[in-house]
């Protein structure tokens, strides 16, 4: 609570991770005594209500300190649909989801392993469908790419839980809802746009010198072939991990050009941009 009062205080958004600790601590430590270090036991041991509990106890603590509250990488819709209750009741909250939340499901474990092993966890086959919707509606407000890029050697242990929690993300960020949101009729061009460029710079205050073409405003671009299909593999990868979830998935859509403060730094699949044109980015007001 004090925390939240401070940042209330800078008129910054307070961030959270919204999962409960205890009952995670509580259930893996069962886990590995009874011998259960099989992949899904990731997900066993991270319930739905280790997530919507801590959601629920950061909306209602940043209700009482009256600060912006974002939570970060939302699994499930239920944590969407308290979101919505309380901005319906004034509170200013936004919320974000991942690609592997809209893509991937908890019996993918089987086949993915560790790669997917990812906090908070992939959930049932009902839910990669029940947040596209919410996108739809304008209920998520973001999605990030949650970038773990672990190497190989983090993600290959026998047990579920000697394994580095994450997966390479950012690359694939805007392919992956480019082709499976937009070529698949899930969400306009317009919602694309919103929630990976425009929606993040306001909720962060980098907007509108981020997050919208205007003059004034930065000319951050990306040039995108709508039609060229092809196939995602680590080989293509900028990411020093070495390896990818989604290896082997054909795609709808490629960048072929980037732009960053108007000049050039990635065109045809070669970073041609120089070291150190990168420049730190001050939340505005």
């Amino acid at each position: 609570l004090d925390a939240f009062s401070l940042i209330r205080e800078t008129g910054l958004t307070a961030g959270v991770h919204a999962e409960n600790d205890e009952i995670i601590k509580s259930r893996t430590e069962r886990f590995i005594r009874e011998g259960k270090t099989y992949p899904r036991a990731h997900c066993e041991t991270r319930p739905y209500v280790s997530e919507t509990e801590s959601v629920l106890k950061a909306l209602e603590i940043a209700r009482a300190a009256g600060v912006r509250l974002h939570l970060y990488h939302v699994s499930c819709a239920r944590c969407i649909e308290f979101a919505k209750y309380y901005r319906e009741e004034g509170s200013s909250v936004t919320s974000e989801t991942c690609p592997h939340y809209l893509i991937f499901s908890e019996e993918d474990m089987d086949t993915l392993g560790a790669k997917i092993r990812i906090n908070p966890p992939v959930r049932g086959r009902q839910e990669p469908d029940l947040l596209w919707s919410h996108i739809s509606q304008g209920e998520i407000d973001c999605i990030s790419s949650d970038h773990a890029p672990w190497p190989v050697e983090r993600k290959n242990k026998p047990s579920i839980f000697e394994n580095a929690c994450g997966a390479p993300g950012v690359e694939t960020l805007l392919l992956l809802m480019f082709s499976e949101g937009v070529v698949k009729g899930r969400i306009s061009i317009d919602i694309l746009s919103k929630i990976l460029s425009e929606n993040p710079a306001k909720i962060f205050k980098l907007f509108p010198k981020k997050g919208t073409l205007a003059p004034g405003s930065d000319a951050d671009i990306v040039v995108l072939d709508p039609e060229k299909k092809w196939v995602i593999g680590a080989g293509k990868m900028q990411t020093a991990a070495g390896w990818t979830p989604y290896e082997g998935r054909e795609i709808t859509g490629a960048v072929e050009t980037t732009i960053v403060r108007g000049k050039i730094v990635f065109r045809e699949g070669e970073v041609i941009g120089e070291k150190g044109y990168g420049c730190f980015v001050r939340p505005l007001g």
